[in-house]
């Protein structure tokens, strides 16, 4: 899929994603998740995207990453349980903040980011 504004030079064409992960578990409800995304985009360098989650009971979570864009991420959140069973309703609350190294540092800064999820599985 491709588009084009016409009389622009920006355009949208085609991309290709692959994400994959897993959950290691580990002690006392605890478990690791390591995940790594791939992004392509023609006439551009394939993007490498890692992420290594520690998640705690269900309670709270710490991940640190990177990417081959010179990207640096760390994240925590924590986790709220408000039905009568576990899993029932599930809010999550987050920070994550990104720091571009190299060439992107001085076009792209740093971001912060807020992340709200709310799931019911009832």
């Amino acid at each position: 899929i491709s588009a084009c504004l016409v009389g622009s030079e920006m355009c949208i064409r085609d991309s290709y994603y692959m994400m994959m992960g897993s959950i290691l578990p580990l002690y006392n409800d605890s478990w690791l998740e390591p995940t790594v995304s791939f992004k392509y985009l023609p006439n551009l360098p394939l993007l490498v995207d890692v992420l290594l989650k520690y998640e705690r009971e269900e309670i709270f979570w710490l991940g640190v990453g990177g990417a081959n864009s010179g990207k640096m991420h760390i994240e925590t959140g924590f986790i709220l349980n408000t039905g009568n069973n576990a899993n029932d309703n599930i809010f999550k609350i987050g920070y994550g903040y990104n720091y571009f190294f190299g060439g992107y540092g001085g076009n792209f800064g740093s971001t912060h980011e807020i992340k709200f999820t709310f799931s019911k599985t009832n």
